[in-house]
């Protein structure tokens, strides 16, 4: 059984975390925008931050249809995919969630994904057909459980502002580069030029990878909490762990990594339930 605190005290440091890490990439965004202005000129900063925040609206808006588009992905029938509509329906159901819209995307991975808008009444879950196969009932359900943790605490919009920001930065910071010629071949200019490869390189990767990997054990918390117990979605880490061909990553390479590894996951579900 889960023990509803320790998910919840999880839950809510995921947050101060995910907000710490949000608050840092604005400051980062908001210097490169300065340095733009100094540089560039205000109106060329302002334009390439409308176009930025544009672009990231309709993405917003759109993500949803161009996920469909680009994965091919099929609504799912409820006759063909019985278990997994069915295993949505329950488990909304009993926790008084909206049911999603579902897909199902013809692909050999083992995998499952939400998407959409990034609000509850506007999200969309989808599975890869292998994952229907890997996996039985009562995982597939820990695994959708994981899913619908990231729609009811806005995860898709969490992720959207990250990549308006994060896009951005890199993209802005780019652009000075460029506008930056005056300074070329000057101690400015050298200084100038560290702080972008700074920031595309180390900041901005170290960044994406925390939030996301916060994201990744508060969903996991919440899911087991959908569920009422940790084992299914912790069985069903264990075989997509298996599933996946296996990595070596350093204690560097798993800042970078957007997903926490496997086994970590696993003893972080196991911590949730009553010894």
């Amino acid at each position: 059984m889960v023990v509803a605190s320790r998910v919840y005290r999880r839950v809510v440091l995921s947050f101060i975390n995910s907000f710490f890490v949000l608050v840092f990439v604005a400051v980062l965004f908001i210097v490169v925008t300065t340095l733009l202005s100094r540089f560039g000129g205000a109106r060329a900063a302002m334009f390439l931050v409308t176009i930025l925040g544009g672009t990231a609206f309709l993405m917003f808006l759109l993500s949803e249809l161009c996920v469909v588009a680009l994965t091919r992905a099929r609504i799912a029938d409820p006759k063909e995919h019985r278990r997994f509509t069915d295993s949505m329906e329950q488990l909304c159901g009993a926790r008084g969630f909206q049911v999603p819209r579902l897909y199902v995307f013809d692909n050999d991975t083992p995998n499952a994904a939400a998407f959409g808008p990034g609000l509850p009444y506007m999200a969309a879950v989808g599975v890869t057909t292998s994952i229907l196969k890997l996996l039985d009932d009562e995982e597939l359900k820990g695994v959708l459980a994981h899913e619908m943790a990231h729609v009811r605490c806005r995860d898709i919009g969490l992720m959207t502002v990250l990549a308006l920001l994060t896009d951005g930065a890199s993209q802005l910071s780019r652009q000075l580069l460029k506008q930056g010629g005056a300074i070329q071949g000057t101690a400015a200019g050298a200084a100038l030029q560290a702080f972008v490869w700074l920031l595309n390189n180390v900041l901005l990767k170290l960044a994406r990878g925390a939030l996301m990997q916060e994201r990744e054990y508060a969903a996991d918390a919440l899911g087991a909490l959908y569920c009422g117990t940790s084992r299914p979605l912790s069985s069903a880490l264990s075989k997509l762990g298996k599933s996946h061909a296996p990595r070596e990553t350093s204690v560097l390479d798993s800042l970078f990594i957007s997903h926490p590894q496997m086994k970590d996951r696993i003893d972080a579900l196991a911590s949730y339930s009553q010894r």
